[in-house]
C-alpha cells in the first residue's frame, strides 16, 4: 500500500455529469488530505477536457489529478480496484452502468442525485447520494475521506446490493419487464 487515498471517477466527461462540481470539491478538500488523489477515466470532446484541465489549475489541484483517457476491459477494473472511493455526481444519468460496476467491484460509492441508481444506493445504505452543488459535493467526500470503516461498510453493501440486483438473472428479469412495458405504451398509442 502506497498511502494513497485513491478517488475515481470513471464516465464519459461531459457536462451533465458535474466533474466540474467533483474538480471543485477536491481543489477544497485536497490541501487538507495530502495524500488524496483523483483519478479521471474517461474521455469527451478535447474543448471540453481542456476546460476540466484548466479547472483543475484554476483550483491548484492539476498535480494530483491523474487523466487517464478512456480505459476498458482489465484496465478499468485495475482503477476500480486500485479506488477507495468512487463518485459520478451527475445531473443526469439514465442508468449509470459505471456506478454498477463500481457497486459490484465493492467501492464506497458517492453518487449524485440524478444518477438512476442514486436511491437504490441510498434505500441500501450501499453508498451515499450528494446534492449537485460543490457545498455537498464537498461534505459527502470529506465524510468518506476522513472514514476508512466507513468505506469498508459500504463496500460490503455495495457488493451485496449489485449482487442481489445486477445478477444476470435479475437483469434479465428487468429486460423482459421493460420489453413488456414498450409493448404495452406502443398498444396504448397505436
Amino acid at each position: 500500500d502506497d498511502g494513497l487515498l485513491v478517488i475515481l471517477y470513471l464516465s464519459r466527461l461531459d457536462p451533465k455529469k458535474n466533474i466540474e462540481g467533483l474538480i471543485s470539491a477536491f481543489g477544497l478538500l485536497a490541501p487538507h488530505y495530502p495524500t488524496a488523489k483523483l483519478i479521471v477515466v474517461g474521455d469527451g470532446p478535447d474543448e471540453f477536457v481542456q476546460s476540466l484541465k484548466l479547472r483543475a489549475e484554476a483550483n491548484g489541484v492539476a498535480e494530483r489529478i491523474d487523466w487517464t483517457g478512456y480505459l476498458e476491459g482489465m484496465n478499468k477494473w485495475a482503477a476500480l480496484a486500485r479506488a477507495d472511493i468512487f463518485v459520478l455526481p451527475s445531473f443526469s444519468e439514465n442508468f449509470g452502468i459505471a456506478a454498477a460496476e463500481a457497486l459490484m467491484a465493492g467501492k464506497a460509492c458517492l453518487l449524485g442525485e440524478g444518477v438512476a441508481l442514486s436511491e437504490d444506493v441510498r434505500r441500501e445504505k450501499a453508498g451515499l447520494v450528494t446534492e449537485a452543488g460543490v457545498d455537498s459535493i464537498v461534505a459527502n467526500l470529506k465524510l468518506l475521506m476522513e472514514n476508512a470503516e466507513l468505506r469498508r461498510q459500504l463496500g460490503e453493501r455495495a457488493r451485496r446490493f449489485s449482487e442481489q440486483s445486477f445478477s444476470p438473472d435479475k437483469m434479465a428479469v428487468r429486460l423482459i419487464d421493460l420489453y413488456k412495458r414498450i409493448v404495452a405504451d406502443a398498444r396504448a398509442v397505436g
